[in-house]
C-alpha cells in the first residue's frame, strides 16, 4: 500500500459563535481535512481555542483609540489649539490657530508664541503665567495677539501642563477661544453709554445687561439686550425692574447675586454661570459718578464648547489612555486629599505599589500590542479586588499604585492576598496562556510617613 500526499488544505481562521443561552463567543479554528489512500476526503477534524477575552480586549483597545481620535477632532473643531514643549517652542497647531493668526503651520512650529505677541501685555503678565504653569497648575486668562497681517485679536486662553513621572511639566496644551467680538463689544459699549445705548446693544451677538441698586437695597435690571438675550428670552421687556430671584431658579439667582454685590462693593468681577444646560462667562464693569458706583454693566458670552474642550484636556492630562485609570499626577492629588481627611478623622491609609514580574520579557517576545492588552486585563483585575472608595492608578509602564482609606493592617494584607490570588489566574491572549505575578510594596499612613514622598520611600 503506497502513501498518497493529501490534496486537502488546512484552514485557519477566527469565528464568532452563539451559545445555547444566547451569549456570543469567539474561537480560533483550525480545520484539518483527512483523506484515505485513494485520495478521497472522508472526514474533517476541527480544533478550536476560546479567544473571547482577547477579542473583547481588542475591541476595548480599538474603542479607546477611536475615543482619542474623536477627542482630537472635537478639540480641532471647537477650539484654537497649540502644543508647546517645556521651553515654549511650538510643536503643534491646529487649522483654527493658523486661520486666526494668518500664519502657515511651518511658520509656527519650531517658533514660540512671541511671533503673535501684540506687545499689549506687560512682561510681568507673562512672567506670572509661566510661574503658574511651570508649577504644574492650569493658567487661565485673556490675551491680546497680533496676526501676520497686523490685525489684533483677543483670546480667552486656558493652558494645561502635562507632567512627567517626576511631576515636572514636559509640554503645555493651550485651548483658546476667540473673544474679539466680546472685547470690541465692550469697547463699543463704553462709547455707546452716552448715545443710543439700547439700539446699539440689540445688534451685538452676546448678551449685555445693566443692573442698579434700588432704594430698598435690591439689585434690579434696567436693561438686557443682544441676540443671545433674545435666544434665552431675557429681553428688557421681561427683565425691567425685576431681581434675579424673580427671573431665574433660586440657586442660579443666589449665585449671580453674590457676584453682583461684590461688584457693587468695588471688586473687579468675572464669573461663570450654567444656565439652560449651557455655560456662560460674565464680566461686570462698574459705572461711576463722583467716585461712587451708580450702576453695573454686564456682558455675557457662551463658553459651552470651550468648557467641553477644557474638560477633555483635563481628562487627557489626568488619566491613562490605555487603561482609563488615573495617572501618576491624579494619583498624587487624590492621595493628598485622602491623607488630609484621614488626619482629621485619625484614620489609616494603606498604600500599595505594584509592578509586574517579567513584563518586559512579554513585551519583547510577544509584542507591545499583546503587552497593552495584558495591562488592560491587569487593570480590570485590580479594580475587581478593591472595596468601594479605594483608588487604583497606573503610574506608567507596568507600575500601578493603590491606596485604601480607613483601613487596618489586617485588611491591607487581605486585599494584597486577594490581588495575588487574582493575578495567579492565567490570561489567554492570542492563543497564548500567560501567567503574570505581581510584586507588591506596602506602606501605611501615618505609621510609615506623613507625606507622599515619605510613603514612597518606605514601601
Amino acid at each position: 500500500m503506497g502513501y498518497h500526499q493529501p490534496r486537502g488544505k488546512v484552514w485557519k481562521g477566527e469565528m464568532k459563535n452563539r451559545a445555547k443561552d444566547g451569549t456570543e463567543y469567539w474561537l480560533s479554528m483550525t480545520l484539518v481535512p483527512f483523506m484515505n489512500d485513494s485520495g478521497f476526503l472522508y472526514q474533517y477534524v476541527a480544533i478550536g481555542t476560546d479567544i473571547t477575552k482577547r477579542k473583547q480586549m481588542e475591541e476595548s483597545l480599538s474603542k479607546t483609540m477611536k475615543d482619542l481620535h474623536d477627542i482630537k477632532n472635537a478639540l480641532d473643531e471647537s477650539s484654537i489649539v497649540a502644543i508647546t514643549d517645556d521651553k515654549g517652542v511650538i510643536t503643534y497647531v491646529n487649522d483654527k490657530f493658523c486661520e486666526i493668526s494668518r500664519y502657515e503651520v511651518d511658520e509656527l512650529v519650531g517658533n514660540t508664541h512671541r511671533v503673535i505677541n501684540s506687545r499689549y501685555h506687560s512682561k510681568s503678565f507673562f512672567k506670572l503665567m509661566w510661574e503658574t504653569i511651570k508649577q504644574g497648575r492650569v493658567w487661565k486668562g485673556e490675551v491680546k495677539n497680533r496676526a501676520k497681517n497686523g490685525n489684533e485679536y483677543w483670546m480667552n486662553t486656558t493652558i494645561v501642563p502635562f507632567l512627567d513621572d517626576r511631576g515636572v511639566p514636559y509640554q503645555y496644551v493651550s485651548i483658546r477661544t476667540d473673544i474679539t467680538d466680546r472685547i470690541e463689544a465692550e469697547a463699543a459699549l463704553a462709547e455707546a453709554l452716552q448715545n443710543d445705548f439700547r439700539r446699539t446693544v440689540q445688534n451685538l451677538q452676546n448678551c449685555v445687561f445693566k443692573i442698579v441698586t434700588d432704594p430698598k437695597g435690591n439689585i434690579t435690571y434696567t436693561l438686557c439686550e443682544g441676540k443671545m438675550a433674545e435666544e434665552l428670552g431675557l429681553t428688557s421687556e421681561r427683565m425691567l425692574r425685576k431681581t434675579s430671584y424673580e427671573i431665574f431658579p433660586y440657586e442660579v439667582a443666589e449665585h449671580m447675586e453674590s457676584y453682583f454685590r461684590r461688584a457693587f462693593a468695588g471688586e473687579p468681577v468675572t464669573f461663570e454661570l450654567k444656565l439652560s444646560g449651557n455655560d456662560y462667562y460674565i464680566t461686570l464693569s462698574p459705572i461711576e459718578e463722583n467716585g461712587e458706583i451708580v450702576e453695573m454693566v454686564g456682558s455675557m458670552i457662551d463658553i459651552t464648547e470651550r468648557k467641553k474642550a477644557e474638560e477633555t484636556i483635563r481628562y487627557m492630562a489626568h488619566y491613562d489612555s490605555l487603561t482609563n485609570l488615573p495617572n501618576r499626577t491624579l494619583f498624587h492629588e487624590k492621595l493628598a486629599e485622602a491623607m488630609l481627611k484621614a488626619k482629621q478623622k485619625d484614620e489609616n491609609i494603606g498604600v500599595m505599589f505594584i509592578d509586574l514580574d517579567r513584563f518586559k520579557n512579554i513585551n519583547d517576545t510577544l509584542g507591545h500590542s499583546i503587552g497593552d492588552v495584558l495591562l488592560q486585563a491587569v487593570a480590570n483585575r485590580l479594580i475587581g479586588c478593591l472595596r468601594k472608595g479605594d483608588s487604583v492608578s497606573r503610574l506608567g509602564g507596568d507600575e500601578f499604585a493603590i491606596f485604601l482609606t480607613d483601613v487596618t493592617h489586617k485588611e491591607v494584607g487581605e486585599i494584597a492576598q486577594r490581588i495575588i490570588t487574582s493575578m495567579s489566574e492565567s490570561i489567554t491572549l492570542d492563543h497564548i496562556e500567560i501567567f503574570i505575578t505581581p510584586s507588591i510594596g506596602i506602606s501605611m499612613y501615618p505609621e510609615d510617613g506623613d507625606d507622599i514622598e515619605a510613603l514612597l520611600k518606605r514601601y
